[in-house]
């Protein structure tokens, strides 16, 4: 009997990390295609991956997304354009994911070459990501400090020894 219940105990807890795994690679796909549209500079793609109630905060003020991506707009035309080479990488330190709703912290690298002149910047942030009909949107995007290359640096190579 002991063993029988060991067995489906075991399975059931196998079936969850599969589920698990697999939320994760959804999730995973959706900074995929935020990469994507970045390099590519698809503004529109990168409006769609946004819930409609999206909001932005940083520097503790908040605004819409919608009013953000206004300002955001020129840097994907002048990418689209190839005036401009841009993207962006994200790093998590924290990750959780349900069925519907997920919770991320990490920092990103935002980076742009134009004209010979190299910009990067490092950012922490905190992403809330809600899953309807459409798949995973994201709902707020809280930016906290901006940290140094060398910041940035140590936590890639702690992804690395892990």
């Amino acid at each position: 009997m002991k063993s029988v219940l060991f067995v489906w105990l075991f399975s059931f807890h196998s079936s969850l990390l599969a589920a698990d795994d697999a939320r994760f690679a959804e999730v995973d796909k959706f900074w995929a295609k935020i990469s994507e549209t970045v390099s590519k500079g698809d503004f529109e793609a990168y409006r769609s991956a946004h819930h409609p109630d999206a909001v932005l905060v940083e520097q503790g003020k908040s605004q819409s997304m919608e009013r953000a991506h206004k300002a955001f707009q020129r840097g994907f035309d002048d990418t689209a354009s190839g005036t401009v080479k841009a993207g962006i990488e994200f790093l998590w330190t924290q990750r959780s994911v349900s069925v519907d709703t997920a919770i991320q912290k990490g920092v990103f690298r935002y980076w742009s070459e134009a004209a010979g002149n190299t910009y990067a910047q490092y950012t922490q942030f905190e992403a809330i990501l809600v899953k309807g009909n459409k798949g995973w949107k994201l709902l707020v995007q809280k930016q906290y400090k901006t940290l140094t290359k060398e910041q940035w640096d140590a936590l890639v190579d702690g992804r690395k020894k892990e």
